[in-house]
């Protein structure tokens, strides 16, 4: 038996959301950086709120089709890089 995980496979719920969701306050707008973005359960919740940016990173490639759903369901305010987040300073000044 294979006991190894895989996105394919499982459902990710992010089990820390609420307690994300209050420090970081996205009632309030602004733009977050989900530097694991895994399955998206996190950028998913923070985009629910209407004055909300997300940028993802996540160097999984299993994690581009979920980030793929986002990208259209949120097209203006949800980007996704497949880049490791330790070149999330690279990606900032190229992009911004």
């Amino acid at each position: 038996m294979n006991a190894t995980m895989s996105l394919e496979n499982t459902k990710h719920y992010p089990v820390m959301l609420n307690q994300v969701l209050s420090i970081i306050s996205p009632q309030h707008g602004g733009t977050f950086i989900d530097c694991t973005f895994g399955g998206g359960g996190y950028s998913e919740a923070i985009l629910k709120f209407p004055d909300t940016r997300v940028l993802a990173f996540d160097r999984d490639k299993l994690t581009k089709k979920y980030a793929n759903l986002l990208e259209k369901k949120f097209p203006k305010r949800f980007n996704f890089y497949q880049e490791k987040f330790s070149n999330l300073n690279q990606v900032v000044k190229k992009k911004f």
